[in-house]
């Protein structure tokens, strides 16, 4: 007779146990404090995100209104004709300045002293009532002629004789003298004067 011993009992046996409802609780409890934990971060983000933007939303306001006062301010730029009018009339000054450089450059350097002291003399001779509007010069100073106007007619030829004694012409003799009276100012006369050279 043969006896057979059982060697699977079930006190040998290692047995899952259940987890206990308190244990249960706290794994629970942990894991839906962790749900509002990730709430609370999502919630905070997105407020963060909503006052940038509210901020930036701000920001862009306030340069849209100061580019509409700069454009109201300095509006787009326009031709101005006063302005171009000034413009032409300074580079045709500037043109005449530099061909009147131009002139005494290329004149001999004696010429160039008659013509100067030419120049400085009238400029220095002042007689009041007579002005002078224009004077033509030859190269070598020997040509002249003035153009003015005088108050009275007889302070033209107290004008050249006070020329002529101050030696401001250096000796020139006149051979053309024209009168003509203003209407627009009774007394007041015009006066061309020019000298010419030997032979013409």
């Amino acid at each position: 007779m043969q006896q057979q011993i059982n060697l699977y009992q079930d006190s040998l046996i290692d047995k899952p146990q259940p987890l206990q409802s308190r244990q249960a609780g706290l794994i629970l409890a942990g894991f839906m404090v962790l749900l509002v934990l990730l709430g609370l971060l999502g919630y905070w983000q997105l407020r963060s995100a909503n006052q940038k933007l509210e901020a930036l939303q701000q920001q862009k306001a306030a340069l849209e209104t100061q580019l509409a006062g700069l454009e109201q301010k300095y509006p787009l730029r326009q031709k101005n004709e006063l302005l171009e009018e000034e413009i032409r009339h300074t580079k045709e000054t500037l043109k005449g300045q530099k061909q009147l450089l131009g002139f005494f450059a290329d004149r001999e350097e004696k010429g160039n002293d008659t013509v100067i002291t030419i120049l400085d003399g009238l400029a220095r001779h002042n007689s009041p009532g007579v002005w002078l509007r224009r004077i033509r010069l030859a190269a070598d100073g020997e040509n002249i002629a003035l153009a003015g106007s005088a108050l009275r007619p007889e302070q033209v030829p107290q004008y050249l004789q006070s020329l002529g004694e101050k030696g401001v012409l250096g000796g020139q003799v006149f051979s053309r003298l024209t009168l003509a009276r203003l209407k627009e100012r009774p007394g007041q006369v015009d006066f061309n004067l020019e000298s010419l050279a030997e032979g013409e």
